[in-house]
């Protein structure tokens, strides 16, 4: 599928959000090192979502153990708000000095609606000019 779909829209991406392995394969399937190696996604962000550092370092460091193909971008998920919990920001900055130090360039966070909550910490974390 994916060649097919290229070979009509290059620009088209493949990426995916699966759970953490070996988790994601043991309950869902979800074989992400092996699409990742075989290069079948363009981009893989896998749900590191956690409350705290400690534990978010170590599925990060987990997920990496397990990413081999370079040439397909890598980009932790981060929980920015789950119902009405709202990772304060130190942490959220705690988990981005985690990728940094891990080797990603980049995250994907979870979900939009903690992005509006959060505004002015991203503005300081990344920004930008209109």
């Amino acid at each position: 599928m994916r060649t097919e779909v290229k070979s009509i829209r290059s620009s088209v991406q493949f990426t995916m959000s699966p759970s953490p392995h070996p988790f994601g394969y043991n309950e869902y399937l979800q074989d992400w090192p092996t699409w990742v190696d075989s290069s079948y996604v363009d981009a893989v962000m896998p749900q590191c979502y956690r409350y705290d550092i400690t534990p978010y370092n170590s599925v990060v460091e987990q997920q990496k153990t397990h990413y081999r193909n370079s040439s397909v971008p890598f980009y932790p998920g981060v929980l920015v708000k789950s119902g009405s919990t709202i990772q304060p920001d130190a942490l959220m900055t705690q988990f981005i000095q985690t990728n940094r130090r891990n080797g990603f360039k980049g995250e994907c966070f979870f979900f939009y609606e903690g992005l509006k909550d959060k505004l002015p910490w991203f503005k300081g974390q990344y920004p930008y000019t209109n």
